[in-house]
């Protein structure tokens, strides 16, 4: 059973080279986050007789097995000698630079924890040298019982989408082409035979397409023999949209034979040898973890070597990510205690931008609150499962690479973000109090306030205002039509905040630091220090004076990037440019009384109307 491949970086999907192997004169070490073997993973969750590992390469004269940092095997590769009767039938004799085929045994057994990788050796002035293979599992019961219902793996992959139609379609030519590619063996990837595509299209514009029709269309249908199946569908936002995939996969569950189903957002990029990593997995699991859930890594498009997570907590209200922007081009980082352990199954959860569930967890009475919309909705379901006693393990290469998070302001997702959190904390985390809660919502009104975020301000009011409506209110939400009235609520606060040019005068002396961050990527030194800290450190003097609200204005405007955090700009400063990218926008606000008082208004209603009966949502009337 292959269990990942030996991958290379690609111009299309990620050509950073230090994520796949590193090089050193004629020595070529496959010890890249992607060509990584974990160990403490597989031994805990798979069920693996032996391991190998198969490779065909040309112009290489030696391998050697790595566990860590220790050469454990070594694997001189000659040219096999001719028989007398071969020599008289005129065979070439092979050389080094012929293709040859190794096989090697893997010492998986002798080490619990830690990684395997391997190191080639170029031959002496060998240019055109090839490595090509894979990690291969010996499962005596997997192969004997391969074609059983009970070792059946059957994946369909749920993709939720509203107007991406270029992301969709560049990632489903992606998938149809790896499909056609061969191992070495001469075998197509054994998984694209157990795979089905759904994708739920919440604005019922993608089958009006003519590239996605172009690249797909002999591909979509109904039944087994469908690569694709489109699901037109209201938008109900990626919660409704997620959640009639599985309604849809439920349904065809008998069918088509499934077994699980693969979450992943529309506007993300993936390698193809995640199905191959993912259904290998899947195949060889224990007994015991017949049903664990597979979370996805997360990565940075603009610095492809960035992860932004691998697995989360959510704790009061707060989401945690391990190292955040970890750099993986280090053998150092991708060896860390947290990328190898498999600690905390129950406390993490998987973002769906790629989480694998088996069908037996997703079930016609446990699925994800699709009112929610967007936003939290996978924190809910995930953390719901984790009490319901459902792991979840990370493995490498199973990921995606997604747009940064930080060159746009949330706008009407501020909303869904007070709104959603409030309802998942008030249902899975009974040890809050509502003293605690309300503090904290205080708090952001007031920061938001103090930092000119007015819209913001407004929009976590709001979400706390509708929280308070209860559990009836929520439930009888018109979802599709409340989202079309909060996105003009906010369009029309951003349409009278809003700059045209940048040589307006209230920002032209601040253009060539506008243009830098809508021009050109965030410096790396800034993404690998935005999510390091967890409190801003203020001086007694920014505390006692509000940041220097309470001091006489200075001339000048805070520039605010949308990875800013409150407070760090506009000290003593009356007006505000918040500048994003994605699109180019800069939105400009002054100080203002009447914003201030409607702040006043705000907290002495959470004040009164937010009490411990308020975190009784969970109940339904």
């Amino acid at each position: 059973m292959k269990l990942q491949s030996v991958l290379y970086p690609t111009e299309d999907i990620c050509n950073e080279e230090a994520l796949y192997l590193h090089r050193d004169g004629s020595l070529l070490s496959f010890d890249g986050y992607f060509n990584l073997f974990y160990l403490e993973k597989h031994h805990k969750y798979c069920d693996i007789e032996s391991l190998t590992l198969e490779l065909a390469v040309r112009g290489i004269k030696k391998i050697q097995i790595m566990h860590n940092r220790d050469v454990v095997d070594d694997i001189v590769i000659a040219a096999p000698l001719l028989s007398g009767m071969d020599r008289l039938k005129g065979v070439r004799p092979a050389t080094i630079s012929d293709i040859r085929r190794i096989s090697v045994a893997l010492p998986y057994h002798k080490y619990d924890r830690g990684v395997l990788w391997f190191r080639a050796e170029i031959e002496d002035c060998c240019e055109d040298w090839s490595v090509r293979g894979y990690f291969c599992a010996d499962n005596d019961k997997a192969i004997v019982n391969s074609d059983s219902a009970e070792n059946a793996v059957e994946i369909t992959v749920d993709i939720c989408t509203y107007k991406r139609e270029k992301y969709v379609s560049q990632n489903i030519r992606t998938l149809i082409e790896w499909i056609d590619e061969v191992d070495i063996d001469g075998f197509k990837p054994e998984v694209a035979d157990h795979l089905h595509i759904f994708i739920v299209d919440n604005a019922k514009t993608l089958m009006f397409n003519e590239d996605f029709r172009e690249i797909a269309s002999d591909k979509c249908g109904d039944g087994r023999d469908a690569l694709i199946s489109v699901i037109p569908n209201e938008n109900t936002g990626g919660a409704g949209g997620f959640t009639r995939g599985m309604e849809v996969a439920i349904e065809e569950r008998d069918s088509l034979g499934l077994t699980h189903i693969l979450l992943m957002d529309d506007d993300a990029v993936f390698a193809p040898d995640l199905f191959v990593r993912l259904y290998g997995i899947l195949k060889t699991l224990k007994p015991q973890y017949k049903d664990l859930t597979i979370g996805g890594a997360l990565w940075r498009q603009d610095y492809p070597f960035i992860q932004y997570a691998s697995g989360e907590w959510y704790d009061h209200m707060d989401i945690t990510t391990y190292s955040p922007s970890l750099d993986l081009r280090s053998f150092e980082a991708c060896t860390e205690t947290e990328m190898c352990s498999t600690d905390n199954e129950y406390k993490r959860y998987s973002g769906w931008w790629c989480c694998c569930y088996s069908l037996n967890t997703v079930k016609a009475d446990n699925l994800p609150m699709k009112q929610m919309f967007i936003h939290m909705d996978d924190i809910e379901y995930e953390k719901r499962n984790r009490q319901n006693g459902n792991p979840v393990a990370f493995f490498n290469g199973i990921g995606v690479w997604h747009k940064p998070f930080d060159t746009e302001f949330l706008g009407v997702k501020t909303y869904y973000n007070t709104r959603n959190s409030l309802i998942l904390s008030s249902k899975l985390e009974p040890e809050l109090n509502h003293h605690y809660i309300k503090k904290r919502m205080c708090r952001m009104l007031i920061g938001n306030c103090l930092d000119n975020r007015y819209l913001k301000m407004h929009l976590i009011y709001m979400g706390i205002q509708d929280f308070l409506k209860g559990r009836e209110w929520f439930d009888s939400l018109n979802t599709e039509e409340y989202h079309q009235y909060l996105s003009k609520y906010v369009r029309t606060w951003q349409e009278r905040m809003l700059i045209e040019d940048l040589d307006d005068p209230r920002i032209c002396s601040y253009k060539e630091e506008i243009s830098k961050f809508q021009s050109g990527p965030i410096p790396l030194d800034e993404v690998l220090s935005i999510y390091q800290k967890s409190e801003i450190h203020l001086s007694f003097s920014k505390k006692i004076t509000l940041n220097g609200k309470l001091l006489p204005s200075k001339k000048g405007v805070a520039i605010v990037f949308p990875y800013d955090r409150l407070w760090k700009k506009g000290y003593r400063l009356s007006r505000y440019a918040f500048v994003q990218r994605d699109p180019d926008k800069v939105y400009y606000v002054k100080n203002s009384l009447t914003e201030r008082m409607s702040l006043l208004g705000m907290l002495i209603m959470i004040a009164f109307k937010f009490k411990k009966s308020s975190l009784e949502f969970s109940k339904k009337p």
